[in-house]
């Protein structure tokens, strides 16, 4: 089982590498400008890429689903240069950095649960407990594999 998830997992990642924090472009758009996301009050204590980056994991990777029409809106804000205002993503940007996350943490991690969830049922919104996010990071300075840690973090809040 465990060598199927990690299958899964590989395979998971591959499928969103073009998608991944690290490969976000400034803008989408060739003759969009560039809008810091400092003039936007609620990512005023990020830099420019770090905002992108943030923003970009938590569109792509939502707490819950949105209607096709402002998925549309917040990706023409997105390709315009600004940063989409859904999903709360600077309140659990800040949350998730305070507890020592970057965007690619969160990313590996979120993709990870998001295995873990096709596997076996569970909560979806285990994703954003903050208490996964914190027994994230100190299992990952423990271990090195995803899907143990993945387990740990499940079965301390008890959806596994």
């Amino acid at each position: 089982m465990s060598d199927a998830l990690h299958q899964a997992l590989e395979s998971k990642r591959s499928d969103l590498e073009h998608l991944h924090p690290y490969n976000v472009p400034l803008h989408l758009a060739p003759e969009a400008p560039v809008v810091p996301p400092r003039t936007n009050h609620r990512w005023i204590d990020f830099g420019d890429r770090e905002a992108r980056e943030w923003s970009r994991v938590l569109f792509l990777l939502p707490r819950k689903g949105h209607s096709a029409t402002v998925m549309a809106c917040a990706h023409s804000v997105w390709r315009f240069g600004h940063l989409p205002n859904v999903n709360s993503a600077p309140e659990v940007a800040r949350a998730a950095r305070a507890l020592g996350h970057t965007p690619e943490s969160a990313w590996e991690m979120l993709v990870t649960l998001i295995v873990m969830r096709q596997d076996q049922e569970h909560d979806p919104n285990v994703e954003y407990d903050l208490r996964v996010w914190a027994l994230w990071i100190e299992r990952m300075n423990h271990l090195a594999d995803p899907i143990t840690a993945a387990r740990h973090c499940l079965k301390a809040v008890g959806q596994r």
